[in-house]
């Protein structure tokens, strides 16, 4: 089984050299069975994604059911 590494953050945060070198250090023991998870969507979530793919690692998405939960991103403090 994969090492999983949920990450999120901000749809403003802009800086992949930072990503990637944190990740780097974090997971240099890990590799290459590794899973990072976002949230999808753009920011920090996007670079996480473009991370997973230029080293070749599983990329899950886990997106929020606003139909299921229409009040939650209002209930988290995450603005729409």
């Amino acid at each position: 089984m994969a090492f999983r590494v949920l990450i999120v953050g901000p749809s403003s945060y802009r800086d992949y050299a930072r990503l990637r070198d944190v990740l780097d250090i974090a997971l240099v023991n890990r590799f290459p069975d590794v899973a990072i998870i976002t949230t999808g969507g753009p920011g920090l979530p996007a670079l996480a994604a473009s991370y997973a793919r230029s080293r070749g690692l599983e990329l899950m998405a886990c997106t929020l059911d606003y139909r299921r939960h229409p009040g939650a991103p209002r209930t988290l403090g995450i603005p729409t």
